[in-house]
């Protein structure tokens, strides 16, 4: 029950600036700075402290974590590639529905979730968890959706390597790492500024989806009965598939256990509308399927945080 209040709190929060950007006491650039100030200050802030300050074990069971992640958004990824191919669904709708039932809102929802609800180890491995989809699985997809399709500007092996490491994320986990391998401790009065900007990212990062929902979003029901079973595939089933992987086929720890299901338990992730406006793909579908996903979120993510507690 618990924790049921305790989420039930913050998607008070996504209202709150839902309701914010819907009677403009925020315009949209204010979701536009908020977005920036987690994506490239506050997240990484938090990631380099936490990678840094990690213990040799956790750092050797961090590998595994990290390789089964990878194995397992590779096998969504792929397995739902194929499956579009073989219904024949064509190339603006195929890559929304990919991306809307695999990449889910991870740092700004997940992360937050994680924090509150299971504390600082968790939030650790949510990290990870993003970091891992961000890069590798994701960077593949982008390069197949421009070879694909016709974009302008195709995508190379080197422009995507050269992406990846300039995300901010990636970029504060390689610091990091190196912090952790030379055993070098950060200053106190650093440590402590960067501890402050990354305890702002729950708040901001809950705020943020909430504006990003009112400004971006006026639904028609052309493809509700499409939104619904993508929700239902990216709510339930994924991380249904997942918890049999990791608790079965892949063995990890028991925070990777929870941390994976409730990562991959998360709403369809904002960006799947850039990607959309980027690469010319079907954007009605991809704001559709986030709102859908996002509105029926609360109930599955109960549910999950229900069915983690009995693991």
């Amino acid at each position: 029950m618990q924790q049921l209040l305790l989420l039930i709190s913050l998607f008070l929060v996504i209202l709150i600036g839902f309701l914010a950007g819907k009677y403009k006491i925020l315009d949209e650039n204010a979701s536009k700075y908020f977005n920036k100030f987690v994506f490239y200050i506050a997240v990484p802030a938090s990631t380099l402290i936490s990678i840094s300050g990690i213990s040799h074990q956790e750092f050797q069971d961090l590998k595994k974590f990290i390789l089964v992640t990878l194995i397992i958004q590779l096998i969504l990824f792929f397995s739902l590639i194929l499956l579009f191919k073989v219904l024949g669904v064509r190339y603006q709708k195929k890559f929304v529905l990919v991306y809307s039932m695999v990449a889910g809102n991870n740092l700004y929802f997940g992360l937050p979730i994680l924090l509150s609800l299971f504390g600082q180890e968790y939030y650790r491995l949510g990290m990870i968890y993003a970091l891992t989809v961000i890069t590798i699985p994701e960077a593949i997809l982008y390069f197949i959706i421009q070879r694909a399709g016709d974009v302008n500007g195709k995508a190379t092996l080197k422009s995507e390597l050269i992406r990846l490491i300039t995300i901010p994320l990636v970029m504060a986990t390689i610091v990091g790492l190196a912090l952790f391998t030379t055993k070098i401790a950060l200053p106190a009065t650093i440590y402590r500024s960067l501890d402050i900007l990354g305890k702002s990212i729950s708040a901001l990062a809950l705020i943020s989806m909430g504006l990003t929902l009112a400004h971006n979003f006026k639904y028609n029901f052309t493809d509700i009965k499409l939104n619904l079973l993508t929700s239902f595939v990216k709510l339930m089933v994924v991380p249904a598939f997942i918890l049999l992987l990791v608790k079965y086929l892949f063995p990890i720890s028991h925070a990777g256990i929870i941390t994976s299901i409730i990562q991959g338990a998360m709403p369809s992730a904002v960006f799947t509308i850039v990607l959309a406006d980027l690469y010319q793909l079907d954007k009605k579908l991809a704001a559709g399927n986030v709102l859908v996903s996002s509105i029926l979120a609360l109930a599955s993510v109960s549910f999950w945080v229900w069915v983690v507690g009995k693991i």
